[in-house]
């Protein structure tokens, strides 16, 4: 008679008869990151394409707004599958018009051994490339100025949007390997900004945005061995 073939792993465990799972065998979250907003609150200008008045122009890049990183090597002793999580804290936004603003992320990764120094991913810049934005804004045109010149009509935009959760493109990673993964959150206003200055009554200026914190969380699923 012929004996049936019986495969076995050692992602499976024995206690007193009872069949279970090993740890290697179980996904989980392996690491966890959570960063709070370094530039929440009032601002200018940033990296506009001009600024009105124009003497008052005085900041032209991006301003980051979370800077994040999170590190993590396999500790399973099997390959598996790693997928990061992004949780976002709401976000809000209060701006006069005619004025424009956008939060921009960036999050990169690598994969590799640790060895004199850790694995680090490419740095994530928003500047040019982005993967994802939000924001807004309002422009209900000018009108003239008592002795001369134009000021913006008066015109605000509140926006909010909600806790959202972002799943990114599982990767793989080998025994002994680690996985680096970085997220950048920068703050823009692209088009023409009016500063304070440029209003006939500043009293009617408003630029606030608010990214309050970010949470990055690495996802781990074995593969079978």
């Amino acid at each position: 008679m012929t004996q049936p073939t019986q495969f076995t792993t050692s992602q499976f465990t024995t206690n007193g008869g009872v069949l279970g799972l090993d740890r290697s065998a179980m996904s989980r979250v392996v690491a966890r990151s959570t960063v709070q907003s370094t530039g929440d609150g009032n601002h200018g200008a940033h990296a506009a394409a001009s600024v009105v008045p124009e003497e008052s122009s005085n900041s032209p890049a991006l301003k980051t707004m979370i800077d994040q990183r999170v590190h993590w090597k396999n500790d399973y002793g099997v390959p598996v599958v790693v997928q990061t999580q992004i949780q976002r804290a709401r976000r809000t936004m209060y701006l006069s018009a005619p004025n424009f603003a956008f939060i921009r992320e960036r999050y990169t990764h690598r994969v590799g051994v640790d060895q004199l120094t850790n694995v680090l991913a490419p740095e994530p810049d928003p500047t040019s490339v982005w993967n994802t934005e939000w924001g807004g804004g309002i422009d209900i045109g000018v009108e003239g100025r008592e002795g001369g010149g134009v000021s913006p009509r008066y015109g605000q935009y509140r926006a909010s949007m909600p806790e959202s959760s972002l799943m990114l493109e599982p990767v793989r990673v080998g025994v002994g390997e680690s996985i680096d993964v970085r997220f950048r959150a920068a703050l823009i206003t692209p088009y023409r900004w009016w500063n304070r200055d440029g209003y006939a009554n500043p009293d009617h200026y408003v630029a606030r945005t608010e990214a309050f914190s970010n949470t990055l969380l690495l996802w781990a699923y074995p593969e079978a061995v």
